[in-house]
């Protein structure tokens, strides 16, 4: 029913955002700290220097600097934030589209549809209380003119609710 997939999507990211609860069947959210994070920082940069210096081969080393700015932009978003802990969705959770190949394509997209501006409404409903104005204007306002701060605000929004949807087509 298409018509329920909205509120699913909605239901997926709210049940266990403000209390963790394993006994749902739905993702659980970690939270990181500041301190954690410039550990996290300090400990990926040790790690990528360590093996510049032992001749790692270079995709190895950049893969470990880009793990500390993955850090540095959640470090960013946690200042942004204001708050003492960043929540974070569970890495593993994703809204997963399967659909036979005989499904029509309107339908699919229908579906997709669904998804996505179930998640605009989450990253609305969060920008409207951090920022005080709608997530559409900040991204539009982003688009148009990479405003830095404008960046940092899409990106929190995209870390509180990220849209990580896997569609698939069962075998036969």
């Amino acid at each position: 029913d298409t018509d329920k997939i909205s509120d699913k999507v909605l239901e997926f990211y709210r049940t266990n955002e403000k209390k963790n609860d394993p006994t749902t069947n739905f993702p659980l959210y970690s939270r990181v700290t500041m301190p954690q994070i410039e550990e996290f920082i300090r400990e990926a940069t040790k790690q990528a220097e360590d093996m510049e210096a032992q001749d790692f081969p270079a995709d190895m080393i950049n893969f470990k600097y880009s793990e500390a700015d993955e850090w540095r932009v959640k470090r960013d978003a946690l200042k942004l934030y204001g708050k003492k802990e960043l929540p974070e969705i569970d890495g593993q959770a994703n809204i997963r589209i399967e659909v036979q190949s005989a499904t029509e394509y309107g339908l699919f997209t229908t579906i997709q549809t669904e998804i996505e501006e179930a998640i605009y409404e989450l990253r609305d409903d969060a920008a409207m209380k951090l920022f005080g104005e709608s997530y559409g204007i900040i991204k539009k306002r982003y688009n148009q003119t990479e405003d830095p701060e404008d960046k940092q605000r899409v990106k929190l929004l995209e870390i509180l609710y990220p849209a990580k949807i896997i569609e698939v087509t069962p075998k036969n």
